[in-house]
């Protein structure tokens, strides 16, 4: 079954919870001078919609979350070895360095959404996979999943980069509280944490995780 995205939107697809912002990673027109009402720094419409979503009472996070560009500030928080494999994949692909990548608007958006696993295409050029990060600081109390970003290179590019990736994949809604939070070896803090993006503040604990409402 092929289902096509259009837009910033929510969406169920087989039990799993889906966010995606599927606008280039550029403006169609360059964009210059200051922000405009309702557009962001980059020239792109706000996603107002989708920010009342995740901000609704009992959100948790969404199982995916699919964006052309990167998210400006991805690499925050990796250990050495990790930036410099990051480099490596964007140098194979005449990319500038990892801190010069991605968008601030894609940033904002994978905080608030909290995904499980956060896909973003062709925006780098780049294959590369991110170490798992928290989505609140360790050691907080909160019950809270790990995101794992995954970026695919565009589809027979050149530099012979990754650009397909499967998975397996039960629903967050219907997974065991302590496995859904379960903190692999080698979690990093949240990259987005910073002036350039504004965290929802973390659940507090309770016995499970409370009910995902349903979507609009």
């Amino acid at each position: 079954e092929i289902v096509l995205l259009a837009g910033p939107a929510l969406t169920v697809l087989s039990g799993l919870r889906v966010a995606y912002d599927a606008r280039p990673a550029s403006p169609p027109e360059a964009h210059e001078g200051p922000t405009r009402p309702g557009e962001d720094e980059d020239g792109f419409a706000e996603t107002e919609e989708l920010d009342a979503a995740f901000m609704r009472k009992g959100h948790i996070g969404v199982d995916l979350l699919l964006t052309c560009d990167w998210p400006r500030g991805v690499g925050a928080g990796l250990e050495p070895a990790q930036s410099e494999q990051a480099a490596a994949a964007l140098a194979k692909a005449g990319q500038a360095e990892l801190g010069a990548v991605g968008a601030r608007r894609v940033a904002r958006l994978s905080a608030a959404a909290r995904p499980r696993y956060h896909f973003a295409g062709g925006g780098a050029q780049a294959a590369w996979v991110r170490a798992p990060y928290a989505n609140w600081e360790p050691g907080t109390g909160a019950a809270a999943h790990v995101t794992r970003f995954v970026a695919l290179a565009p589809v027979g590019n050149a530099h012979g980069g990754k650009w397909l990736h499967a998975l397996n994949l039960v629903p967050m809604g219907r997974m065991d509280a302590a496995k859904l939070t379960e903190q692999p070896e080698g979690t990093t803090r949240n990259p987005y944490e910073g002036e350039h993006v504004h965290l929802p503040a973390a659940p507090q604990p309770e016995a499970g995780l409370p009910p995902m409402p349903p979507f609009p």
